[in-house]
């Protein structure tokens, strides 16, 4: 009698680490607003420093989302979620900051980066810490 063996897949465990700038495309955002740079500093700071509601994400939630308008009514978005499938050494995240409390890297810190270093018109991108990815970007580019 011959015997099969399966293979066991192997689980890829994302580490803590910080992953790089993945910026919009600006053709993406055909009619998109100019992003003024303290208002986006501004709800970047809003969106770390949200009340207890977010400490922690994990696989099974919603991904935590901020949106704010300036006073010219541009809309300015923030996002936080756990990447679909992603494992990591952790069950859940720190949304504040997602390496670990001893870590430089915050959620505010990832978000504004995500507008700083895109040359994009503003169109802002995203960057993964571990098994979180954070996201922002502005206009009517729909979630």
């Amino acid at each position: 009698m011959a015997t099969t063996t399966k293979a066991t897949p192997t689980t890829t465990v994302q580490p803590l680490t910080r992953g790089p700038i993945h910026c919009h495309n600006e053709a993406d955002y055909p009619n998109h607003d100019d992003v003024n740079p303290k208002d986006q500093d501004h709800f970047s700071e809003d969106f770390m420093d949200v009340d207890a509601k977010v400490d922690t994400i994990g696989p099974n939630d919603k991904p935590f989302v901020l949106r704010g308008f300036d006073n010219y009514g541009v809309l300015y978005v923030y996002r936080a979620e756990w990447v679909e499938g992603c494992v990591t050494t952790v069950s859940k995240q720190n949304f504040h900051y997602p390496l670990g409390e001893s870590s430089e890297v915050t959620a505010y810190m990832l978000v504004r980066e995500n507008y700083v270093f895109c040359n994009n018109g503003g169109t802002g991108g995203w960057t993964q810490a571990g098994c979180l990815k954070y996201t922002f970007y502005c206009g009517s580019w729909s979630t």
